[in-house]
């Protein structure tokens, strides 16, 4: 029947797989094989189609299980939190860890700040490693976004790393400007965020600071909710110094200290600088208890009571080779 639905994904053999469900994207850059993912999605038509979408041309990508899970009618439909953003707010699998707090596990704000944030907000993750803001707009993803988000609904987002490469500041600004519009036309509350900066950003007096760039005149032209994370997260390392920031970065693959993207506790603590905001600037919405996920440097992570605290590992799945889409047909049991 038609309603409310809680779909989880787990892969096959892939390199890296997006999931498109009623031909928009609803799960972005599922990487390894075996990796799971879950979304919500409202079923209207009595039916719903599911579709696995290669992240990168030429490379594995299949559906292993899929499992759905009825959870209401249409009115059952969480507000959501939408997120656009790249590689320092995107998802990383696998998506729990036995030992989370270890540095070689990478992580972005945005696969954590669900923790941060009372039950009844949903948050949909669209942010993608590389992506740049006229991308976002072009590739597909701001269309899911634009497609799926309701009056009431809360858009965050924030670009200005690659778009310094594969894009420049005036289309930075246009592609930025647009999506607010847009999300606005749709009843939707925009934030703009800026990136929080590199750990590289500490000059030789132990502070940690570089002017943010771009963001701030689209917020300003547009009235909206503005996070300047850059600021909030500078702050934070030079109170806990280089060596207290140096374990919230990433150790990558090599063993080697990225200096830009954050380990799973840096992503954490992005993500409650970002919350804290929120309530500061009067989202009340955003407002609710908070759990301890982790400690660094005696400063606690905090987050909301929604984590049951059971860590999921799937990677030894024997996940099916085939290429498949889905086509679920939604009935009464009798």
């Amino acid at each position: 029947p038609n309603g409310l639905y809680q779909v989880t994904i787990h892969a096959g053999n892939i390199t890296t797989m997006s999931i498109d469900m009623e031909g928009y994207y609803t799960i972005m850059n599922m990487t390894s094989s075996g990796a799971m993912a879950s979304t919500e999605i409202l079923v209207e038509d009595g039916q719903l189609n599911i579709a696995p979408v290669a992240g990168k041309p030429n490379t594995e990508y299949s559906i292993s299980t899929i499992e759905i899970k009825r959870l209401g009618t249409a009115e059952a439909r969480r507000t959501r939190l939408f997120i656009a953003g790249d590689s320092i707010t995107s998802t990383y699998y696998p998506l729990y860890f036995d030992t989370e707090l270890d540095p070689g596990h990478r992580g972005g704000w945005g696969q954590m700040i669900g923790n941060y944030l009372p039950s009844n907000i949903y948050v949909q993750n669209y942010a993608t490693g590389g992506q740049c803001a006229k991308g976002f707009l072009n590739d597909g993803q701001f269309a899911a976004v634009e497609h799926f988000i309701e009056a009431g609904d809360y858009f965050m987002i924030g670009f200005g790393i690659n778009d310094q490469v594969d894009s420049n500041e005036d289309e930075f600004y246009q592609s930025m400007t647009e999506m607010v519009k847009r999300v606005i036309a749709k009843g939707a509350v925009p934030i703009i965020f800026t990136t929080e900066g590199k750990l590289t950003d500490f000059d030789t007096d132990g502070v940690c600071y570089q002017p943010g760039r771009w963001y701030k005149k689209v917020a300003q032209e547009q009235r909206i909710h503005y996070i300047d994370l850059h600021d909030l997260a500078s702050a934070y390392f030079t109170a806990i110094g280089y060596d207290g920031a140096e374990r919230l970065y990433w150790i990558n693959w090599s063993g080697e200290q990225d200096t830009l993207h954050a380990s799973r506790e840096g992503a954490g603590q992005m993500a409650r600088l970002i919350v804290e905001e929120l309530c500061r600037q009067g989202l009340t919405a955003f407002e609710g208890n908070i759990y301890d996920y982790g400690v660094s440097n005696d400063i606690t992570l905090k987050s909301s009571g929604v984590y049951d605290g059971n860590l999921i590992n799937v990677q030894n799945l024997s996940p099916y080779p085939q290429k498949i889409k889905l086509l679920v047909n939604c009935y009464n049991e009798r």
